[in-house]
């Protein structure tokens, strides 16, 4: 079965019509372009940290030390899913936003954040059925990493929308 160009183009047109959009808040008064690029930033450093910290504790702790334990991986999960959104949004935090700097509260809050997320994401995505279903679990650790790092970066996202909203940089 061959593909058309012609199957691409709605593709084509939404993304010239986001990048259009992105543009347009670039340039805009209320900074939202930057917003924007600072979520999107946190959200793909928490991704990158939290995945890179789930697989390094799945290969050496879990096969070597915890085989077979259904409740180590959950805390695995919520765990190194909730570090992995806390890396993100410090780094984010430090160097992505006008203030520069992070405090010590604001890291435990969104680890805290991320674990409660995490946790909760886990137990919520435990029974669905839109992951790969001959993964074992892997339904749950979507759910870990969703709530981990949408949770975790909640202080960033509110944060910066309240800067946005008083037409300050994020």
């Amino acid at each position: 079965m061959q593909t058309h160009l012609s199957e691409y183009l709605p593709l084509a047109a939404l993304i010239l019509f986001l990048g259009f959009l992105a543009v347009l808040f670039w340039r805009g008064n209320y900074k939202i372009g930057a917003y924007i690029v600072q979520i999107s930033a946190a959200l793909f450093l928490s991704s990158a940290f939290g995945f890179g910290l789930y697989a390094l504790s799945v290969v050496m702790v879990t096969t070597l030390i915890f085989r077979g334990s259904q409740e180590f991986l959950m805390f695995n999960a919520v765990v190194s899913q909730a570090i992995g959104a806390t890396i993100g949004f410090a780094i984010i935090k430090r160097f992505g936003t006008s203030e520069n700097l992070v405090s010590l509260k604001e890291v435990a809050i969104s680890l805290i954040l991320g674990i409660i997320g995490g946790y909760i994401g886990f137990n919520l995505f435990k029974d669905a059925t839109f992951a790969a279903d001959f993964v074992t679990n892997a339904n749950s650790v979507a759910g870990a990493y969703f709530g981990a790092v949408i949770m975790g970066n909640s202080i960033l996202i509110v944060g910066g929308l309240v800067n946005v909203l008083r037409n300050r940089e994020p």
